[in-house]
């Protein structure tokens, strides 16, 4: 989020400063303090504590608001003469109406109001960005900085890029099993994500187009890379690069609308993870795309020696032989799973 908050300022003052005068967003030329990004589920969030708003004419609450405010910027605006140009400031009036909601709640309901801010923090539906370096240090204390983590052991973090220009990603469940095997030619990744288009093509939804990347420790060497039901007319092609520190492994697929589809990519750990693992520790940071819940990820590890321990124990943990640990659940937030086995 740091680098993405960058770069919208930038491109904020490049399209503005491009514009007729008349079109031009408004007349401010200076430098912003920071960039806050919010998902809707944020705001839903907030119209839960704030109650339903109304704002010129159309009532929003907490069921309703992500459908409407779709319709708005998309159709709505057509049948209420507003330019295309000033189809979205209506985002901006939603938001200072629920502020100014905010700020004249009663004291006993702002325990509350904090629970939804921790919350979204967490769930990285809240992410800040602050020009001040003091500040900033401060905002990625309390984890709401949305950068990409630094892992000391293995790390995975699958990011998807709707390319669609719609709002298709509502309509698409998506499910990643992350397994791990080790040999005594090292340790073996395999990452399969499984993409399921549950509605018809409408205004609002099409077919999937992703470009997706899986962030992997830097180093990790790629095996093979395979797609199920891929729509598009691009041959299998994908991008190998470093960026944050991370070895990322990106490609494109189409996912039809009502069908389903699917990318399987195999990789070699670095040495450094291996290593770590002969000392009797293992640990996977599994890392949430900011914006995107995984209602289901399973997590296998299988190894040479015995697994003396393991954590989180919950989270649907299952032992699967003395060498073998299966976890299954959500990402909502980071999740972190940590093993030691004997000597």
């Amino acid at each position: 989020w740091p680098t993405a908050a960058q770069r919208m300022e930038w491109f904020y003052h490049k399209e503005n400063s491009l514009l007729p005068p008349k079109k031009q967003i408004n007349d401010f030329s200076g430098e912003f303090e920071g960039v806050v990004g919010i998902t809707p589920k944020f705001v839903t969030d907030l119209l839960a504590v704030t109650g339903p708003l109304t704002v010129k004419g159309t009532t929003y609450d907490q069921h309703n608001f992500t459908r409407l405010l779709e319709y708005e910027v998309e159709k709505g605006y057509v049948k209420r003469g507003v330019s295309s140009w000033k189809r979205k400031e209506v985002i901006g009036n939603i938001l200072e109406k629920i502020k100014i909601e905010l700020f004249n709640t009663p004291l006993d309901q702002w325990e509350e109001i904090y629970r939804v801010i921790q919350k979204n923090k967490d769930t990285k539906n809240l992410m800040v960005y602050l020009k001040d370096d003091y500040l900033q240090s401060r905002i990625k204390e309390i984890g709401a900085s949305g950068g990409i983590k630094k892992a000391f052991q293995d790390y995975l973090m699958v990011v998807d890029a709707n390319l669609g220009a719609r709002k298709t990603d509502p309509a698409v469940v998506k499910n990643i099993d992350y397994t791990l095997n080790e040999s005594p030619n090292g340790l073996f990744a395999q990452v399969d994500i499984k993409y399921s288009h549950t509605e018809e093509p409408d205004w609002r939804t099409s077919d999937y187009k992703t470009y997706t990347r899986i962030y992997t420790p830097q180093g990790s060497e790629l095996l093979e890379l395979d797609k199920q039901n891929d729509a598009s007319l691009k041959e299998t092609r994908v991008r190998t690069q470093t960026e944050h520190n991370k070895t990322v492994f990106g490609t494109y697929i189409r996912i039809p609308a009502e069908e389903n589809g699917s990318i399987h990519v195999k990789y070699k750990l670095p040495k450094k993870i291996s290593e770590q693992l002969d000392k009797g520790e293992y640990g996977l940071y599994w890392q949430k795309q900011p914006g995107n819940n995984m209602e289901k990820i399973r997590v296998d590890v299988q190894l040479l020696n015995r697994i003396k321990s393991y954590n989180p124990a919950g989270f649907y943990a299952e032992r699967a032989g003395e060498k073998r640990i299966r976890w299954k659940g959500e990402l909502r937030r980071d999740r972190k799973f940590e093993l030691r086995i004997k000597d």
